[in-house]
Order: structure tokens, then sequence, then C-alpha cells
């Protein structure tokens, strides 16, 4: 149960809280907030597969908070996916994830 308590204690703006974890039938299982935004690779479709540095760079930045985040409570992210991430906002050139 540690490494369940140590993701529910990541807290961040750009990360998602779970709302439920624990074991079942000797599996862990987790259950997070729905931030009902596209994924990221909706985004990236949408945009012919790029983006430009001023988009690219704050995203970028968000998601090295949130894995940061993570680190310090002890948790090794072992890879963030395009279709792993939501776009909270997508407004000009201002991306917001989780």
């Amino acid at each position: 149960m540690g490494r369940l308590q140590a993701i529910a204690g990541i807290h961040g703006e750009h990360v998602t809280p779970l709302v439920a974890y624990g074991r079942h039938a000797g599996l862990a299982y987790f259950v997070h907030e729905h931030d009902g935004g596209p994924r990221l690779t909706s985004l990236l479709d949408a945009r012919g597969g790029r983006l430009p540095l001023p988009v690219l760079l704050p995203v970028l930045a968000q998601l090295l908070v949130a894995v940061g985040q993570a680190h310090r409570q002890g948790v090794v992210v072992g890879g963030v996916r395009p279709q792993d991430v939501r776009v909270i906002s997508d407004v000009g050139d201002a991306v917001r994830i989780r």
C-alpha cells in the first residue's frame, strides 16, 4: 500500500488527483479525476503533429513540474506519453495540461 499512498500524495496544478486507491484480489488499483479535456495526442493531431516552440516549451515545463512533484513523493515516473496527458485549456498559444 506504500506505493499507492505515495502516488496519492502527489498534488499540484499539473497532476490529476487520485480520488480512490487500494488493492482488490491482490491487484493494485487507483481512480483519478477525469479532467474532461482531450489528450495531448488530439492537440498534436489537430496541429499537424507539431507544436510551435512558444507552445511546446511551456507544455514541457508543466510536464517537468508534474514529474518533479512525483519524484519528491518517491514515485519514479517511467515515461510520459502524449496520450497520457490531458489538455485542460487550449487558448491560442496558452496550453495548460495535467
